[in-house]
């Protein structure tokens, strides 16, 4: 491959383009921009962005569904490519959208690039499973369409390499560079050869392989770890000592030496070597030996420890923490099941030691506090007051939008350096990257250098970037196995006290407990229940969105009429016009309701084109039955429930009175009373232990998982008393926790309430929100509301649009930097 001429390529179509772009027709224009965009992403040139911005609203202007899909294929591939994973894969899921539906073969094309594209940015965050998966999809069009091969295989090249697997990776680039003459396009071909070029030019610094990691016991992984940093910090001439010295500590011998040739590098401990006893592996001229204690032997785990250590001496200088290691042994240490709780330390000093930092702190999500420090080290030490050294306005920044932020000169930029804390702590290079799981960001890891310029660069962009990505799975379970113990003191409390339910218009009989978390849910249920406007309920599986359901429609003013439950997952793209709209003598869904309520179950699992179909009806207000020529408009009170966001296009069309059912695990006081209940023994009290284990469990299958678990405690009970030994919960997959937990939360010094956040984070997608529509979701009066609003306009974080009652809010340009302006 030749880099150059490829680049040269591209500069031309560049200039070409560009001149064509100044004088081409209107008619013209779009495709024009996409051409150049390519171009200029290729060479990697910040205008490409704004490029295919600006060509996608033309393509949403003229309705352009075939342009729009490759816009934001690249958009997001872009995007996703350069560190903008949220925003970048919210376009690529939009073109995935875009093309379920239809059955040309541009759509396939635009589909497959999409699933590439999302595969590379997921196998950055860690999501193995969910990379291979995409990538498999990406390539079982490969028959229909051999010109993506070698896009699709340079994608996979990179999603092997983020997850460390080099050897996969190099076998992916290889086949891209095979599939090279198959691509027509001359910009596409030039650029994938320039990208396969620049990745066979980076350092290669894995120095040995998934297997042989797999083959380590989980706490010699341990040791290891920190042989592995002991050798980093070890100045040059001291570094085969240290190496010879972790050798002889980790596999117990009795000796070791280091050799060059002939020369000898460095000698620990009493060494004699016995050929049929000793180890000795060699690296790069390099040759480490140990010999064993008498009356021992060595074997295979020896051997193992001795060729990872004499791989981390062997290392470049220069590639002081060989990243694509660092990250190696920590996936394994992850995959070993090794709580990182108790290693978050060791951690935070691989990240500083891979990017060269001076010193590296790592803040996590809390309950009651938005962020708080779980490690701050610098040269393998405790930092004293952590809060006295990190930026609060850039760790919001990274936090609250999810995007990494590199700085070269933190007091010299123009954006950022107006911080207050920025300059009162003299900041020079920062990189903040955020710790996320599943897309959800639980954290930042904060690595500067206080005393240098541009310290950081690309390579250490990245590695900061999957190292935190890496975190994001164990730290979700330290953080869960912290709020599982305080929401368990917190319901002993709440136990202690019997609290009692507020007072309520109606009395909500089916929904059993007297939580505090219940009681703001009855509080908005009774709010809810006599209006005419969508409800949507949200909340994890299990926790009883459909009883509430059922509860508002007895209660409401429709309570006469008929009550229908369309389970959307039940729906097949055949069936979805007869579902909804139905036939001339068979009414579907809406028409049978009309004059009650209509329950839309699970509609965030709905299929796409159900979606689609949904959000029609809901825009015009109609249906129009199959063989009747006359629309029919719709009359009924619409409930919705959802387990996850649903598309931003039907999210539109559901306006409403959003109420968040809680989980059980934050309402864990509620379990006598629930116990007794599902079991129907109204009169019998749990025994204290039993009652002990299922506060201990976190409950992810909620209220469904507890019946199930008592039904089977009962059956095993018999007609005696249920004892510990019958109650045996079955812990599901943990899923996410909500972005925003339900209690008072603070950034920094900064103080902003649950209310504030959700809706910076609901307003990144919906655009803008009126106080009554504000106050009504989150069940507060419309001055609390104005003061909420007022205070975040206070802080530049958001702008009024119009007047009066007409009044809207959205977020300003840089609100990021904005909040709380330290």
């Amino acid at each position: 491959m030749d880099a150059d001429r490829a680049r040269s390529t591209l500069e031309t179509f560049d200039r070409a383009t560009r001149a064509r772009l100044e004088s081409c027709p209107e008619g013209e224009r779009l495709s024009t921009l996409v051409e150049l965009a390519r171009v200029l992403r290729a060479l990697g040139s910040r205008e490409a962005a704004p490029m295919l911005r600006e060509a996608l609203a033309l393509a949403e202007a003229r309705g352009d569904e075939a342009a729009k899909r490759r816009v934001l294929v690249e958009l997001g591939g872009l995007l996703t490519g350069s560190g903008d994973r949220l925003e970048g894969r919210s376009y690529l899921e939009r073109a995935l959208e875009a093309g379920a539906g239809a059955t040309d073969a541009a759509a396939s094309r635009d589909v497959s690039l999409a699933l590439a594209e999302l595969a590379a940015s997921r196998a950055e965050e860690g999501q193995r499973e969910g990379a291979a998966t995409d990538l498999e999809r990406a390539r079982s069009t490969l028959p229909e369409h051999p010109e993506l091969e070698a896009r699709i295989e340079l994608r996979a090249g990179d999603a092997s390499a983020a997850c460390a697997d080099h050897v996969e990776a190099r076998a992916a680039y290889r086949r891209a560079e095979a599939a090279l003459p198959a691509v027509s396009d001359p910009i596409e071909r030039a650029a994938i050869e320039l990208a396969l070029t620049d990745r066979s030019e980076r350092p290669e610094a894995e120095v040995f392989s998934a297997s042989e990691l797999a083959g380590f016991d989980p706490n010699d992984l341990v040791d290891l770890l920190e042989a592995s940093l002991a050798i980093a910090r070890a100045p040059a001439r001291r570094r085969h000592a240290v190496a010879a010295e972790a050798a002889v500590a980790l596999t117990g011998a009795a000796g070791g030496r280091i050799r060059s040739g002939r020369r000898t590098l460095a000698t620990i401990g009493s060494f004699a070597a016995n050929e049929s006893l000793s180890v000795s592996v060699a690296r790069e001229s390099v040759t480490l030996e140990i010999a064993p204690r008498e009356g021992r032997c060595f074997g295979k785990r020896e051997q193992l420890l001795s060729r990872a250590i004499l791989a981390y001496v062997s290392v470049p200088q220069e590639h002081r923490a060989a990243s694509p290691q660092v990250l190696a042994l920590l996936e394994r240490v992850i995959a070993a099941g090794i709580d990182l709780d108790e290693l978050v330390a060791v951690a935070t000093d691989f990240a500083v030691e891979a990017t060269g930092a001076e010193r590296g702190l790592i803040l996590l999500r809390e309950p009651g506090v938005r962020l708080g420090f779980h490690a701050a080290r610098a040269a393998g030490r405790d930092l004293v007051d952590p809060a006295r050294i990190a930026s609060r306005s850039l760790v919001r920044e990274v936090f609250l939008s999810g995007h990494a932020l590199l700085l070269a000169d933190a007091r010299s930029d123009p954006e950022h350096g107006k911080a207050e804390s920025v300059g009162l702590r003299g900041l020079r290079s920062v990189l903040v990257a955020p710790i996320v799981d599943d897309g959800d960001v639980l954290g930042v890891l904060y690595l500067d250098d206080p005393g240098h310029v541009g310290r950081f660069g690309t390579d250490e962009r990245e590695l900061a970037v999957g190292f935190a990505a890496l975190l994001g799975g164990p730290m979700r379970t330290v953080l869960e196995r912290r709020r599982q113990t305080t929401a368990v003191e917190r319901a002993k409390l709440a136990l202690a006290s019997r609290a009692s339910r507020p007072p309520t218009r109606h009395s909500w009989d089916e929904i059993v407990g007297r939580s505090a978390a219940i009681g703001d849910l009855l509080l908005l249920l009774d709010r809810a229940s006599d209006g005419e406007e969508p409800v949507i309920l949200c909340g994890e599986r299990g926790t009883g969105k459909k009883l509430i359901a059922q509860a508002l429609h007895r209660r409401g003013r429709r309570s006469g009429g008929p009550y229908v439950v369309l389970a959307c997952t039940a729906v097949a793209d055949a069936l979805v016009v007869g579902r909804l709209h139905g036939f001339k003598t068979q009414p579907g869904a809406f028409e049978r309701a009309r004059g009650g309520t209509l329950l839309l179950q699970g509609v965030d699992e709905a299929s796409p084109m159900l979606q689609r179909e949904l959000a029609r009806v809901l825009e015009a207000r109609e249906v129009r039955p199959a063989g009747d020529p006359d629309a029919r408009r719709i009359d009924v009170r619409l409930v919705v429930t959802t387990a996850a966001e649903v598309a931003p296009g039907l999210r539109t069309c559901l306006d409403g009175i959003r109420i968040v059912v809680p989980p059980l695990r934050e309402r864990l006081e509620d379990i006598p009373e629930l116990a007794a209940l599902l079991i129907g023994r109204a009169g019998e009290a749990l025994d204290p232990a039993v009652l002990e284990v299922l506060l201990s469990n976190p409950w992810h299958g909620n209220v469904r998982a507890l019946r199930h678990c008592l039904e089977r405690a009962a059956a095993l009970a018999g007609e005696g008393p249920i004892r510990p030994e019958h109650v045996r919960p079955e812990v599901a997959s943990a899923t996410r926790s909500p972005a925003f937990p339900r209690d008072e939360v603070y950034v920094g010094a900064v103080e902003l309430n649950e209310r504030q956040l959700a809706l910076i984070e609901s307003l990144r997608s919906q655009g803008e929100v009126g106080n009554a529509e504000y106050s009504l979701r989150e069940g507060v009066s419309q001055p609390t509301g104005l003061r909420d609003l007022n205070e975040l306009v206070g802080k530049g974080v958001l702008v009024r649009r119009g007047g009066g009652k007409k009044t809207t809010y959205r977020l300003s340009p840089g609100w990021e930097s904005r909040l709380g302006g330290a």
